[in-house]
């Protein structure tokens, strides 16, 4: 859409919550949707927030992520075995 702020267009394009963001840029959900609106007034404090927030959350994502790939490597033989996971991961 035409007057969707950039900040918007970028979560909706990776998926990212309202929750989520709201969640890493300490605030509640409707200041967030508050912020992303069109009605809202730009304000250097509000674009220093959603920058942190979408820092904070690519790093928790990329610390997830990378948390994912190193339990991975360590089960992926053993994918479809009915056992306790954290015995491969010990």
């Amino acid at each position: 859409m035409k007057n969707e702020s950039i900040a918007r267009r970028l979560r909706i394009r990776h998926g990212i919550s309202v929750s989520a963001l709201a969640h890493a840029a300490g605030i509640s959900k409707s200041r967030l949707v508050f912020m992303e609106g069109e009605e809202s007034p730009r304000t250097e404090y509000q674009r220093k927030m959603l920058q942190r927030a979408y820092e904070n959350l690519i790093a928790e994502r990329r610390n997830a992520s990378d948390r994912l790939e190193h339990d991975y490597l360590r089960v992926k033989e053993h994918l479809c075995e009915i056992e306790d996971i954290e015995i491969y991961l010990e």
